[in-house]
């Protein structure tokens, strides 16, 4: 009898621990804020391509907030048309931008313990950004 209870305590502790989920670091320019609660996901905006986490833009202002406020930064990269002239082509690409969003605000939240998280555009991740909000008003996203 006590074999089993041993047993399915084990086996308890097994399935605890296969529920322990972790969250990688999206595909993103990440800056590490230590024990800071604070993060911001910052979204480039369109430059024809894939990636841009360290566009001329968002880059210097990624850096400048972790170096002079403390906090952690990601700057994500999204998929994008390449050569596509207007943000218009860009919108079947917004599904797989709101799924980094989401990525990166698990990855602060699981990983580094960020209980405020902000999220800023330009251009384009301007554009993104304020529609995954609208499509995710219960967002902890200020």
């Amino acid at each position: 009898m006590l074999n089993r209870a041993v047993l399915m305590a084990f086996g308890y502790g097994l399935a605890m621990l296969a529920s322990v989920t972790s969250a990688a670091q999206p595909d993103a320019a990440y800056l590490d804020g230590g024990p800071s609660k604070v993060g911001v996901i910052l979204l480039h905006g369109r430059h024809g391509g894939r990636g841009h986490a360290k566009s001329p833009v968002m880059n210097p202002l990624r850096i400048a907030i972790h170096e002079r406020l403390g906090f952690h930064t990601l700057s994500l990269n999204y998929p994008q048309t390449p050569g596509s002239r207007s943000a218009e082509e860009e919108l079947v690409h917004f599904p797989a931008a709101y799924q980094q969003i989401d990525a990166a605000i698990a990855f602060l939240t699981q990983e580094k313990g960020v209980t405020q998280i902000y999220l800023m555009g330009h251009s384009l991740g301007a554009l993104i950004s304020t529609s995954y909000l609208a499509k995710n008003s219960a967002s902890a996203i200020k």
